[in-house]
């Protein structure tokens, strides 16, 4: 068995397979690919490659397609933006989230954070944690933050990541006098997140995101972007409130709304810890794993006899055969 994950990852381990006669061959889908034909045609996805390149690329991922022996996508949405677009056949997907390291995550807010990054007690403290590329439209967290500030200019906010825009979120934070504090990357990313008054995602796509499954675990409230894997994790009113992508005012209205109500905005930070600490656990996802590549090669469901006998290939990631769950049925 191979299992592969990734744009460029999934098609030369996909191929690779197939050229070597390997007899199971999976592909993990991890959100939607700017050439997939989606409903949102303003969608960035689809503003960043010109129209013959969509179909071209949607041309060979549907051709992969043919030669993949099953798909696992990382949320329910995914799952089905896949079907929609005709890159996966019905009936050949399981929904296989990434699981979650919780006992590396604090349970509640790391009260040592503030200090070290040199954040008052009383300020009012909004971060995110991802890349600094246009997916994660941190240009728009800037945004957000400087409507913030007009009701409450003791806020401060926080950045944890780095990449290509990050020269240009500096910037944007001076033009509107923000007080953003950029880390840069954090190996401790969960632990300076934990700290957070409210957790905001600004992506304009998104297939699951790691980083707010590990806000969420730490109890965090969460605003986010209703995007892709996203509206399957976080529930309007009951684990976080979300607003549309590319909206930066919609984003802090509704951190006002979470700083203002701060009972509920704790009990739906209570209830996203409680569902990701439920259905995330690292311990299970290798379990249920295991389960469907036993049930794709044939054998009874197993522990490492069975995982082991799956190679995985990618590109940007690690250790992924221990990194996902399946939480669903086949979709």
């Amino acid at each position: 068995m191979v299992h592969a994950h990734t744009a460029k990852g999934g098609s030369l381990g996909r191929l690779a397979a197939r050229a070597c006669g390997t007899p199971i061959v999976l592909y993990t889908l991890h959100g939607r690919d700017p050439w997939w034909p989606l409903r949102d045609r303003s969608a960035y996805l689809q503003e960043t490659l010109s129209r013959p390149a969509r179909r071209l690329f949607l041309f060979l991922e549907r051709s992969l397609g043919r030669v993949t022996d099953g798909f696992i996508a990382v949320a329910p949405t995914v799952a089905r933006q896949a079907l929609e677009a005709r890159v996966a056949r019905p009936g050949a997907i399981d929904v296989v989230p990434s699981g979650v390291d919780l006992e590396a995550i604090p349970r509640k807010a790391d009260s040592t954070v503030r200090d070290e990054l040199g954040i008052p007690r009383y300020a009012p403290l909004i971060g995110t944690v991802g890349r600094l590329d246009p997916q994660k439209a941190p240009l728009d967290f800037i945004r957000m933050a400087a409507l913030v500030v007009e009701a409450r200019p003791e806020a401060r906010f926080v950045m944890v990541g780095d990449g290509e825009l990050a020269g240009d979120a500096r910037r944007e934070a001076d033009r509107l006098g923000v007080r953003v504090t950029f880390t840069g990357f954090r190996s401790d990313a969960a632990r300076i997140a934990s700290a957070f008054d409210v957790y905001v995602v600004s992506s304009v796509y998104e297939g699951l995101g790691r980083a707010l499954t590990e806000a969420m675990a730490s109890g965090r409230p969460i605003v986010a972007t209703a995007v892709d894997g996203v509206v399957d994790v976080v529930e309007p009113g009951a684990t976080g409130l979300l607003v549309s992508p590319r909206d930066p005012r919609g984003l802090a209205e509704a951190v006002g709304w979470m700083l203002s109500h701060p009972g509920e905005a704790e009990r739906m930070g209570g209830a996203g810890r409680a569902l990701v600490r439920r259905l995330f656990a690292a311990t299970l996802m290798r379990a249920v794993l295991a389960q469907a590549y036993g049930r794709y090669l044939g054998v009874s469901s197993g522990g490492p006899a069975v995982a082991g006998r799956a190679a995985v290939m990618g590109t940007g990631h690690s250790s992924q055969a221990g990194e996902i769950l399946l939480l669903s049925k086949k979709s």
